[in-house]
């Protein structure tokens, strides 16, 4: 059995714990310092990136990633395992990362919006 990238570490921000795991588990080079940069992260994407769709987006350059690549190959097999692991939510924002965004002001705008205000 292959063995599995290593998990988060403690206080390991979710940008980083994705961006370690596409560069150092499946070589990734790119698509790991737009992970660090936030392209695929639920609470810290860049406005200008931001669809709601990051993780989506994730699955979609690591399809692409695959392609080409052979059926049998350790590679494949490591996509595959970052696949599972982004739809069982293991590079979902932390509880901490959403207290930390529900505080910024970007979180304070939105939050606004979205509850109702007492009357």
């Amino acid at each position: 059995m292959m063995e599995k990238y290593e998990r988060r570490r403690p206080g390991e921000l979710t940008t980083e714990y994705l961006g370690r795991v596409l560069e150092d588990y499946l070589h990734l080079p790119e698509v790991a310092r737009r992970a660090r940069l936030g392209h695929f992260d639920d609470y810290f994407c860049p406005p200008e990136v931001d669809d709601g769709l990051n993780l989506h987006r994730l699955l979609e350059e690591l399809l692409r990633a695959s392609k080409g690549v052979s059926r049998d190959s350790p590679q494949l097999r490591r996509i595959t395992l970052v696949m599972i692991g982004v739809k069982e939510g293991e590079f979902d924002g932390t509880s901490a990362e959403a207290k930390r965004w529900s505080a910024s002001k970007e979180g304070q705008e939105i939050l606004k919006e979205l509850l109702p205000r007492d009357k």
